[in-house]
């Protein structure tokens, strides 16, 4: 893998990383409130937003554009360290990640957005309860 190739993918990830600030630290107070056992004593982490969570963390191991299913499959090939979506590059599978971020859509509704003359992808999973559904996430 070039040095050049390995600098695009990291500028790429830390630019999706501050753009999505906020949604970094949302799932980061989520994973922190159910690592401190908090579940259903606040609004984001009900027995009903864990479930979610966990339900998101099956799809997004499953799927063809997580980066571990991608290089298994010969598709894609990348120097970043960690578990990501091909399509946003966000984190999977970790206690920080995107699947924690209720408010969160699938990788899949940015990069069709981006993409708008493509087929559309299929979206997996959306915002969660009554957090907001902001057609801009």
């Amino acid at each position: 893998m070039s040095v050049v190739k390995t600098i695009g993918e990291y500028l790429t990830a830390i630019k999706a990383g501050f753009q999505n600030a906020d949604k970094i630290i949302e799932a980061e107070q989520v994973a922190a409130q159910i690592k401190n056992a908090h579940i259903g004593e606040g609004f984001e982490v009900t027995p009903e937003a864990l479930a979610e969570i966990l339900r998101r963390k099956d799809i997004c191991a499953g799927c063809p554009f997580n980066s571990r299913n991608a290089k298994a499959n010969g598709s894609y090939t990348s120097s970043l360290p960690y578990e990501h979506c091909i399509l946003c590059y966000c984190r999977i599978g970790y206690d920080d990640s995107k699947e924690y971020c209720l408010s969160c859509k699938c990788g899949a509704h940015a990069w069709n957005k981006m993409h708008p003359d493509l087929k559309p992808l299929e979206v997996k999973w959306t915002s969660f309860g009554n957090l907001k559904n902001n057609e801009d996430d």
